[in-house]
C-alpha cells in the first residue's frame, strides 16, 4: 500500500507542475505570462499560435480533471491505509484518552 501513496503522490506531484506550467504559458484576457515576456505572439495569438489555443485549453481541461482524480484517489487510499490498522501518515498514536486542559 504504501508504494501506491507514493506512486500516486509523484503522479499528482508531476500533474501539478504540468498544470501550473501550462497556465501560466495561456494568454488571458490582460496577456498573462506569456506577454510578459516580449509580448510573444499577435493579438489573439499566443506563444505557440492560434489552434495551440483550443490544444492548451483542451490540455488545462485534461490536467484539471487528472488533478482531481488523483486527489481524489489518493486521499480514499491513505484513508483505507488508516482504518485498516496501519500507522496513518499523521502519527496517529491509538491513544484516545482525553486531554486535559492548561491552567494558564
Amino acid at each position: 500500500m504504501d508504494i501506491l501513496i507514493k506512486v500516486l503522490t509523484v503522479l499528482l506531484a508531476l500533474d501539478c507542475l504540468l498544470l501550473l506550467a501550462l497556465i501560466l504559458v495561456q494568454r488571458g484576457r490582460g496577456g498573462g505570462l506569456a506577454g510578459a515576456f516580449g509580448g510573444l505572439g499577435g493579438g489573439g495569438e499566443s506563444a505557440f499560435g492560434t489552434r495551440a489555443v483550443s490544444t492548451a485549453k483542451k490540455a488545462t481541461a485534461v490536467l484539471a480533471a487528472l488533478f482531481i482524480l488523483l486527489s481524489a484517489t489518493l486521499y480514499m487510499v491513505q484513508g483505507r491505509r488508516g482504518a485498516a490498522g496501519e500507522p496513518s501518515p499523521g502519527g496517529d498514536t491509538g491513544d484516545t484518552r482525553p486531554v486535559e486542559p492548561r491552567n494558564k
